[in-house]
């Protein structure tokens, strides 16, 4: 009986650690994002721009809405900036609980910058793409990466948000 009750509270222990260490990983960054199912290199073309697809001014009208909606802990209107791709793969519950620890982490954003963007490749019928900004947060600096799925000029989706604080 002595060593079912130790061996339940080393269970316990070994539980109570991983929930903490979890928690303390989700404060360093947390990241809300529709994954393709593989990536692979395209190709055809080695180099894109995503600016090919998406003007520089309608980037910054998303980011900024993403400012805005993270202020007022609109979670319900983060989600609806992502597309149907990521809608098949999370939920406005998802998107709430990811942002929700994310705010306590980082308060609120206070300035932003496009820094750069990357083409990841084409997969699943679509060119994927990073774009990123630097951050400035009430409790330190981060960046804000978007994801996006292009498939072609008519059919552009935001399947990501990754938020990060890396200085505090």
């Amino acid at each position: 009986m002595e060593k079912r009750i130790k061996r339940i509270e080393i269970f316990l222990v070994v539980t109570l650690f991983l929930v903490v260490l979890g928690i303390a990983l989700q404060m360093k960054q947390i990241s809300i994002s529709a994954r393709p199912a593989e990536i692979t290199a395209h190709q055809a073309d080695s180099v894109k721009s995503f600016t090919d697809y998406l003007g520089v001014d309608d980037l910054n009208k998303t980011v900024f809405s993403i400012r805005e909606y993270y202020q007022k802990r609109d979670y319900e209107a983060l989600y609806n900036l992502l597309g149907e791709y990521a809608h098949a793969q999370l939920s406005v519950d998802d998107v709430e609980d990811g942002f929700k620890n994310l705010r306590t982490a980082t308060g609120e954003i206070i300035t932003y910058a496009y820094s750069h963007q990357e083409y990841l490749a084409y997969s699943d019928e679509a060119d994927w793409f990073n774009v990123y900004y630097n951050c400035r947060y009430e409790i330190g600096n981060g960046i804000i990466r978007l994801k996006y799925r292009c498939v072609g000029k008519s059919d552009i989706q935001l399947v990501g948000m990754n938020i990060t604080l890396e200085e505090i």
